[in-house]
């Protein structure tokens, strides 16, 4: 707010914006008024750029990755990723994996409200690379990384060889968790040499 000589100074306080020291200029001469507006206007410049770090600054603090990358129940097929939300309005959070050793990305992405997911269908002993980014309205975080590798398939076990005869026997073997068949290969040994090695596939059966 600005006066010219003997405008009532208390009066311009109570009109101008707080604080009355940046705001209340009073002059002699209306020829001295150029010199308020310089000054004012290199306030109000300061004080744009000022407000605009402190919204960015505002923007980047409520902006973020998930943190604290956590896998569990592993097994040859899958395994559970769990992390800590992201800052802010996360609208969905999209998980994306891969074998270490190479192989085409895929990805999950689940709601903003939820911190964990398992990932299917994958490789058997298996390194796999994992990146878990926060989705915003307008943006997306950086990921957050990390590693897990799946177990080996489980093998039967126990096997025994029954009813033997000159041309035929019998093998039975406990049952894999999950296993929809079963492979047995089988050769003649001839001096401790294999022969030519046979194969035959069964279905859900554990005996032969």
């Amino acid at each position: 707010m600005q006066g010219v000589k003997n405008a009532d100074e208390n009066e311009l306080q109570e009109i101008a914006s707080e604080p009355d020291s940046t705001h209340v200029y009073n002059v002699a001469e209306f020829d001295l008024m150029h010199t308020v507006v310089e000054s004012l206007t290199r306030t109000l410049c300061s004080r744009v750029e000022e407000q605009d770090r402190e919204i960015k600054a505002l923007a980047l603090a409520t902006i973020g990755p998930p943190t604290e990358l956590i896998t569990s129940e592993v097994t040859a097929r899958s395994f559970m990723v769990n992390w800590t939300h992201a800052p802010g309005k996360v609208e969905k959070y999209r998980v994306v994996y891969y074998p270490t050793r190479g192989g085409k990305p895929e990805e999950v992405v689940v709601d903003g409200s939820v911190s964990s997911t398992v990932l299917k269908n994958l490789m058997s002993l298996t390194e796999y690379q994992v990146a878990v980014f926060a989705i915003y309205p307008h943006t997306a975080s950086e990921g957050l990384r990390g590693t897990e590798t799946t177990f080996a398939l489980p093998m039967a076990s126990n096997l025994e060889l029954y009813d033997v005869t000159e041309n035929s026997l019998r093998a039975k073997w406990d049952a894999v968790a999950g296993a929809s068949g079963y492979l047995i290969l089988y050769a003649p040994l001839t001096e401790g040499l294999a022969g030519d090695e046979k194969e035959v596939t069964t279905c859900c059966l554990l005996e032969w």
